[in-house]
C-alpha cells in the first residue's frame, strides 16, 4: 500500500520542529497551457530580498512539503535494472517518487494557514506524460537534471496552483520516523478500528478506535492506513487532522524554546533551500499558528480522456479561481 499521507505529516512535523514557514518566487505562468513546465533549476531557490523583507511576525509565507516514498531499508530495487516483481516485465528499477504533496501558506497581516494537498497521481496537464509525483524523479531528468528533484515539483505545483512557492522540504519515511520519535507520544482520535496487512513493505497496521496516545510507530500506522469503509473518513482528513493537532502542540509553550536546536538536528537529513538563518526570522510568525484561521483547499480535478484511457488533469479555471484569494 502507497505511503500516500504519511509523508505530508513527515514534512509538518520538520516542518513543525523546525519552525519552518516561508514565502517565495517562481514563475507560475511556466507551467498553464498544453505542456508542462520544465524550465527550473534543480538547485535550491535562492532566498529573494522580498522574502528578506516580509519576516517576522508580519507578512505572508508559502512552503511546499514534499514527502518522498523512499525506503531504502525496506525496498532495495531503486535504480537497479531488472524485472518487475508482479509482472515480470523488464523495468530500470524503482524511482523515487513525490508522494504526497503539500503546500502551506500563512498570512500573518490577514489570519490565516491554508493548506493544499496536491494529487501525487494528477498529471501536469492533458498532453504531458508527466505526473505530480513523477517530477521528483522524472526519467526526463536523467538527460536534463533540470527537470528532475524537489526545486522542479515546486515549479510545476506553482504553475498549477498560480502561487509563489518560496522554498521546499522533502522528506523520506526514515526522516520522518526520527522526527516523531523526538517529539514523543502524541494524543489523536483514531477515527475507526485499522487492520492492514502488507508484507511487501513490511507493513502491519493494528490500531482500536478512540481517542489515545501513540508513539511513533503507531501514528505511521495511522497515517498510512487507507482502508474505510465509511466515507465520511479518508486519509487525507485524518492526515490533515493530525497535521493541525501537531502543529498546535509543537508551536506551543513546551517547543517554542526548542524550535532553531531541533531544525539543526534535522536540516541534514533534508533536501531543503531553508537554512537555520531563515528559521530565526520567522519564529515570531510561526508562533501565531495556533490562533490563525485554518482554511483548507481542495486542489481540483477532472477526468479526460488520452487515447483509449481515462486519466486526471488539473481544472485549470477551478484552480485559478480556488486559488486566486491567497496570492
Amino acid at each position: 500500500m502507497k505511503s500516500v499521507w504519511i509523508f505530508v505529516i513527515t514534512l509538518i512535523v520538520i516542518l513543525a520542529a523546525a519552525g519552518i514557514i516561508i514565502y517565495n518566487t517562481v514563475d507560475p505562468s511556466e507551467v498553464f497551457g498544453e505542456t508542462a513546465a520544465h524550465e527550473t533549476e534543480a538547485e535550491p531557490v535562492p532566498e529573494t530580498a522580498d522574502s528578506t523583507e516580509k519576516t517576522g511576525p508580519k507578512g505572508e509565507r508559502t512552503l511546499l512539503l514534499i514527502g518522498t516514498d523512499y525506503q531504502p531499508d525496506v525496498l532495495h530495487d531503486y535504480g537497479k535494472a531488472g524485472k518487475d516483481p508482479t509482472t515480470g516485465l523488464p523495468t530500470d528499477g524503482r524511482r523515487v517518487g513525490a508522494d504526497c504533496v503539500m503546500l502551506i501558506k500563512i498570512s500573518a497581516d490577514k489570519g490565516y494557514v491554508m493548506t493544499s494537498v496536491i494529487p501525487s497521481d494528477v498529471y501536469l496537464n492533458l498532453y504531458s506524460a508527466v505526473t505530480v509525483g513523477s517530477t521528483y524523479d522524472s526519467p526526463e531528468g536523467d538527460a536534463d537534471p533540470s527537470k528532475s528533484g524537489p526545486a522542479y515539483t515546486a515549479k510545476c505545483v506553482s504553475g498549477l496552483t498560480g502561487l509563489r512557492i518560496d522554498a521546499y522540504i522533502a522528506a523520506d519515511i526514515p526522516t520522518f520516523t526520527k522526527a516523531l520519535e523526538k517529539l514523543g507520544k502524541f494524543t489523536v482520535n483514531v477515527p475507526v478500528d485499522m487492520k492492514y496487512s502488507d508484507p511487501w513493505q513490511d507493513l502491519e497496521i493494528d490500531l482500536k478506535r478512540g481517542t489515545q496516545a501513540l508513539n511513533a510507530g503507531q501514528v505511521m500506522q495511522l497515517l498510512r492506513f487507507n482502508s474505510y469503509s465509511d466515507t465520511k473518513y479518508s486519509r487525507e482528513s485524518v492526515a490533515l487532522s493530525f497535521a493541525d493537532s501537531l502543529l498546535s502542540k509543537v508551536t506551543g509553550p513546551a517547543f517554542s524554546s526548542r524550535l532553531v536546536a531541533l531544525y539543526k538536528e534535522i536540516v541534514p537529513t533534508l533536501k531543503t533551500n531553508y537554512t537555520s538563518d531563515m528559521l530565526r526570522q520567522d519564529l515570531e510568525m510561526l508562533l501565531l499558528y495556533p490562533s490563525l484561521t485554518k482554511r483548507s483547499v481542495a486542489f481540483p480535478t477532472k477526468t479526460d480522456f488520452r487515447g483509449n484511457d481515462d486519466i486526471v488533469i488539473p481544472d485549470t479555471a477551478e484552480c485559478i479561481e480556488r486559488y486566486g484569494e491567497f496570492k
